[in-house]
């Protein structure tokens, strides 16, 4: 996939981080998905979830040796900044789910993995996710997913809660870009998703919602949640949620304005769009989400800064 890190990326921002007015000019893009919520369940198969590709992304432009999370010659030595979540049922952790989609076309043509939240929202329905979870930018991009969906509390192929599959897919003006040649800004790297109700019942009415924040300080102590789907290391498979506890490490100022959020974690493909979660007077609230990481750096992450472009597509997708 072309952009920033895709199912398992990595990226950091500058003090204040507020998108510019040239950044949320043009309106965020929702697309209604014409596919029946029925079809989508049918398509992921047992086989098809367990062989679909942690979301990466190709080489990317941010600075020397940058690339995709999901790269092939991350270090085979980490340091162990992960821990696996355990009681992925219970709430709030069952919040946090895998995200299956396919992309139809091209070079990027195939089944893949991210991850992703629940997230409240007036449509009682939203998912939030990374901008390469749900669209694939560029003059050889596959354009926008299908067979989009949402399994919260996903665990070794349960699937407690069901499948929840998109009704809509969004994503930010910079990230899906207005030409061929454009899109695919990390610093905007942003997805949402509105899936469809189940047996009448919306999503946060089933597993309930994580809040919401925008234009956060920076220096915060982030638990980033996600499904790294590449080893090393050999837990690493896809198969359980796994979570990083870091504060905030500095800003990637190669990328934006506003520059991405850097943490230290060592997550891999497949983590791609997993919510990073802040504490403020005691709640908790997703305040970015995984997007890029360099070869070379394997114990860091980055994600977009949660500014004004944010907050406008969250509004734009139901929020």
């Amino acid at each position: 996939m072309r952009g920033a890190f895709t199912a398992s990326a990595l990226g950091g921002l500058c003090a204040f981080g507020l998108a510019t007015a040239s950044a949320t000019a043009a309106a965020p893009s929702v697309q209604p998905v014409e596919r029946p919520a029925a079809a989508v369940r049918a398509y992921w198969t047992r086989a098809r979830m367990a062989s679909a590709q942690p979301a990466e992304a190709a080489p990317t432009t941010l600075g020397t040796g940058a690339s995709g999370l999901a790269s092939r010659k991350r270090a085979a030595r980490r340091s162990s900044l992960h821990e696996r979540v355990t009681g992925t049922s219970t709430y709030p952790n069952r919040t946090n789910g895998r995200v299956f989609f396919t992309l139809v076309g091209g070079p990027d043509a195939g089944d893949y993995a991210c991850s992703g939240t629940a997230v409240r929202s007036a449509s009682h329905s939203l998912v939030w996710t990374a901008g390469h979870c749900v669209y694939d930018p560029g003059v050889l991009g596959s354009g926008e997913a299908t067979n989009w969906e949402f399994v919260p509390a996903y665990s070794a192929g349960r699937k407690p809660f069901g499948e929840w599959p998109a009704s809509s897919l969004a994503t930010t003006p910079k990230w899906k870009g207005t030409g061929v040649l454009d899109g695919g800004d990390p610093a905007f790297d942003f997805g949402a998703a509105t899936v469809a109700p189940r047996a009448g019942r919306h999503l946060d009415g089933v597993i309930g919602a994580r809040r919401i924040a925008f234009g956060q300080p920076r220096e915060k102590l982030y638990k980033a949640f996600g499904y790294p789907a590449e080893s090393p290391p050999p837990e690493f498979d896809g198969r359980y949620l796994f979570r990083c506890r870091s504060p905030y490490r500095g800003s990637d100022n190669s990328v934006g304005p506003p520059p991405t959020i850097r943490i230290s974690c060592d997550m891999t493909a497949g983590a791609s769009g997993g919510g990073w979660v802040i504490t403020r007077k005691d709640r908790g609230y997703v305040a970015s989400v995984t997007s890029y990481s360099y070869d070379g750096h394997p114990n860091s992450l980055y994600g977009p800064y949660q500014g004004n472009a944010a907050r406008a597509l969250y509004r734009a997708a139901g929020g």
